[in-house]
């Protein structure tokens, strides 16, 4: 079976982990990055302004919509793929009517599945693509999507941990041990929180620098100023002492990548995501506020044989139950392959 991800492919991105999942499950699985298109026709700033205007009048003279030649490029690219299964990572990639033309065209199931923040679903135009399958993370949003509004397509599917991780070779013996590891996304909220923690502790913090606007005075001395990767993530995730996983303020009832994947990777973590308790119980501790955040540090950064007890645990809970291989199992297994638009019974949970 070929199934193709829409999305963007990095070592240790979600659709890498599914692409790797799908393959050692035995099906021929791919990643499309669709975005390539919107680069290459000038829709992001690399590109001249009036480059951009012609492709928008031509077009909504032809389509009707703004972004109308571009996604007709995508329906012919995957028309010429012929796949299976289409999963969509990115609902703003898509509109509605492209999603029925990919299954006129190819006549494949195309799934939807959010992994991010419900703040970033923009206007939800999603809703009206006839997408067979709707995955959120957020138990919240399937019961507002998949309950409240009578849509049975919409399911509760989280983020999973890519074992793959695992096998990368050692990097830990170019780091020494720390106190305290970040990494991600450096929002205002985490800036915030992150600012309060004891500057006598030996910190890293790890982010793009895209996504660091201003300058924090506190956080200039921890800052690494780039992205944390592949095996030197396993190793900083290993040597620290502490993870501090700050959800973002979106993360309604769900959990973020980085709970499977230091979960995983047997790092011992802090968070602030109450939605840790469905799967770990009390093994992750979680903190409601700075003061409470710098408490939990201290107790457990004097407490070596309890962080490694909670870190193991966790650990085996994610690689008995929450790998990408699991994930699509419970996927396929949802998803009624022969008869597109057909899904097994059931109510979402």
């Amino acid at each position: 079976m070929l199934i193709v991800i829409l999305g963007v492919e990095t070592f240790d991105s979600m659709e890498a982990g599914l692409k790797k999942a799908f393959q050692s499950e035995g099906h021929d699985a791919r990643i499309f990055t669709a975005q390539r298109f919107y680069r290459e026709s000038g829709s992001l700033e690399r590109a001249s302004f009036l480059f951009r205007r012609a492709c928008e009048i031509a077009s909504r003279v032809t389509t009707g919509s703004d972004h109308g030649y571009l996604q007709k490029k995508i329906v012919r690219a995957l028309r010429a793929m012929r796949p299976d299964v289409c999963i969509v990572l990115d609902f703003t990639l898509l509109l509605p009517t492209t999603v029925e033309e990919i299954k006129q065209a190819t006549g494949c199931i195309v799934v939807g599945w959010f992994p991010d923040a419900i703040v970033n679903l923009g206007g939800a135009q999603f809703l009206f693509a006839p997408y067979d399958m709707i995955f959120f993370k957020d138990p919240y949003m399937v019961r507002r999507l998949g309950t409240e509004l009578g849509l049975p397509q919409v399911r509760y599917l989280p983020e999973a941990f890519d074992e793959t991780l695992l096998d990368l070779e050692p990097w830990g013996d170019v780091v020494e041990p720390f106190d305290v590891l970040v990494y991600g996304n450096i929002y205002a909220s985490r800036v915030k929180h992150l600012e309060t923690l004891d500057p006598s502790l030996s910190v890293h913090v790890f982010g793009p620098k895209r996504r660091f606007p201003w300058r924090s005075t506190a956080l200039d001395r921890w800052y690494r100023g780039e992205s944390l990767r592949n095996a030197r993530k396993v190793a900083f995730v290993r040597r620290a002492r502490v993870c501090i996983n700050h959800g973002h303020f979106g993360e309604v009832e769900s959990v973020n990548a980085r709970v499977w994947e230091i979960a995983g990777l047997g790092g011992f973590q802090l968070t602030n995501l109450e939605g840790v308790r469905r799967f770990f119980s009390d093994l992750i501790p979680v903190y409601s506020n700075p003061e409470d955040m710098n408490e939990l540090v201290h107790r457990y950064l004097d407490d070596e044989e309890e962080r490694a007890v909670r870190a193991a645990s966790a650990q085996r809970i994610v690689l008995e139950k929450h790998t990408w291989r699991h994930r699509v199992r419970e996927m396929l297994a949802l998803v009624r392959i022969d008869q597109p638009g057909k899904i097994q019974a059931g109510h979402p949970s």
